[in-house]
């Protein structure tokens, strides 16, 4: 037995035991468990409609100068372009190109237990997996959206480590710290470990991921974070979950928090307050 390098995401659905207080086991099991047992294959779903979504509205070449040299004043030749746009696109028989991440986001491995999720991706060494990172950030992105819109909003961190999974067993400091930092989260949100962090601004990745999904939005948001018994500055993964028709922040939030029978005491009213503040900065 061996364990491995990679990427961890530790998430918890908040307000699970007040769900299970107020609905029937047989409820839970028809509503809330398969939910949680096929999450894995709605969110590779819904990632790769996303990706079909806006493949036809992207240049490679604009999007590359835009992100490089509008954005973070990078000069690049044109060899160093061409490399960056072969390891992000696949050359289809017609000539068309497809995001060359089909493959890589099937490389995160899902274990679902309870009202925990762990997220784990094989990643040797940081500073040569760029789209891997990416890729597992957007995963958890998803994974966080996809999970408030069904009433079960989450809270979470993202660490990177030496870690061993076999089946439900587990071990590892990435997976401890990320359990701990998730827990002492006072809002909806996924959080980016110091460590992490660091790794991250060392190979100049931060103001890459910072720009990665929209010329219009920031991928990571630094935030100064609620926790249990202080504020600190943390990069989050910022998310706002879509309004359905009619709605405001605050009714969105609240449906979620309240969704499947779950009240809101004290306690939880305080989440919601953080989370609609983080989701009115993160959605400017």
């Amino acid at each position: 037995m061996s364990s491995q390098k990679g990427l961890i995401g530790f998430f918890d659905v908040l307000g699970y035991q007040n769900l299970l207080e107020n609905n029937k086991p047989e409820i839970v099991a028809e509503t809330v468990i398969p939910i949680m047992q096929g999450l894995d294959n709605s969110i590779i779903k819904f990632f790769m409609t996303c990706l079909d979504k806006v493949m036809p509205e992207i240049n490679p070449e604009t999007l590359v100068e835009e992100v490089f040299h509008k954005k973070h004043k990078i000069k690049i030749d044109e060899s160093t372009k061409q490399k960056i746009i072969e390891e992000i696109f696949n050359k289809k028989k017609d000539g068309s190109l497809k995001f060359n991440f089909d493959k890589k986001i099937k490389e995160i491995d899902w274990l679902v237990f309870s009202d925990t999720i762990l997220l784990n991706m094989p990643i040797e060494e940081i500073g040569k997996a760029r789209n891997q990172i990416a890729i597992f950030f957007m995963a958890c992105k998803i994974l966080m959206v996809t999970m408030f819109m069904h009433g079960l909003p989450l809270r979470g961190a993202v660490d990177f480590g030496d870690y061993y999974i076999n089946k439900n067993c587990f071990a590892g400091f990435p997976i401890v710290d990320t359990y701990k930092l998730s827990n002492m989260l006072e809002l909806s949100a996924c959080v980016v470990s110091k460590e992490l962090e660091e790794k991250l601004n060392k190979n100049d990745f931060l103001k890459f991921f910072k720009h990665y999904s929209s010329p219009k939005r920031d991928y990571l948001y630094s935030y100064l974070v609620p926790l249990k018994d202080k504020e600190e500055q943390y990069q989050t993964i910022a998310y706002a979950p879509p309004l359905l028709e009619g709605e405001n922040l605050r009714q969105s939030i609240l449906s979620s928090f309240g969704k499947h029978n779950k009240t809101i005491p004290l306690a939880i009213q305080d989440k919601i307050r953080n989370t609609e503040q983080y989701f009115y900065f993160t959605s400017i």
